[in-house]
């Protein structure tokens, strides 16, 4: 069975982090990708909605909740 990869996350898409951590949970607004993470699995600069909190996640930790409002 091939594995597909998941299309890119959108800047501004909602997600939440698979697995979180201390101060990991809630959702997160992604801001844009990182400039020098990979493309098997890049890293996204995301903020949580409610604190304020900026954080650099990899994709295959998020979960996208909704998309980029257009």
């Amino acid at each position: 069975m091939s594995q597909t990869q998941a299309p890119p996350i959108e800047k501004g898409a909602q997600v939440k982090v698979r697995r979180p951590g201390s101060g990991e949970s809630g959702v997160w607004k992604v801001i844009g990708p990182v400039a020098s993470s990979g493309p098997d699995d890049p890293a996204y600069d995301v903020t949580n909605l409610i604190s304020g909190r900026q954080r650099v996640f990899r994709a295959s930790r998020l979960i996208v909740l909704g998309a980029a409002k257009r």
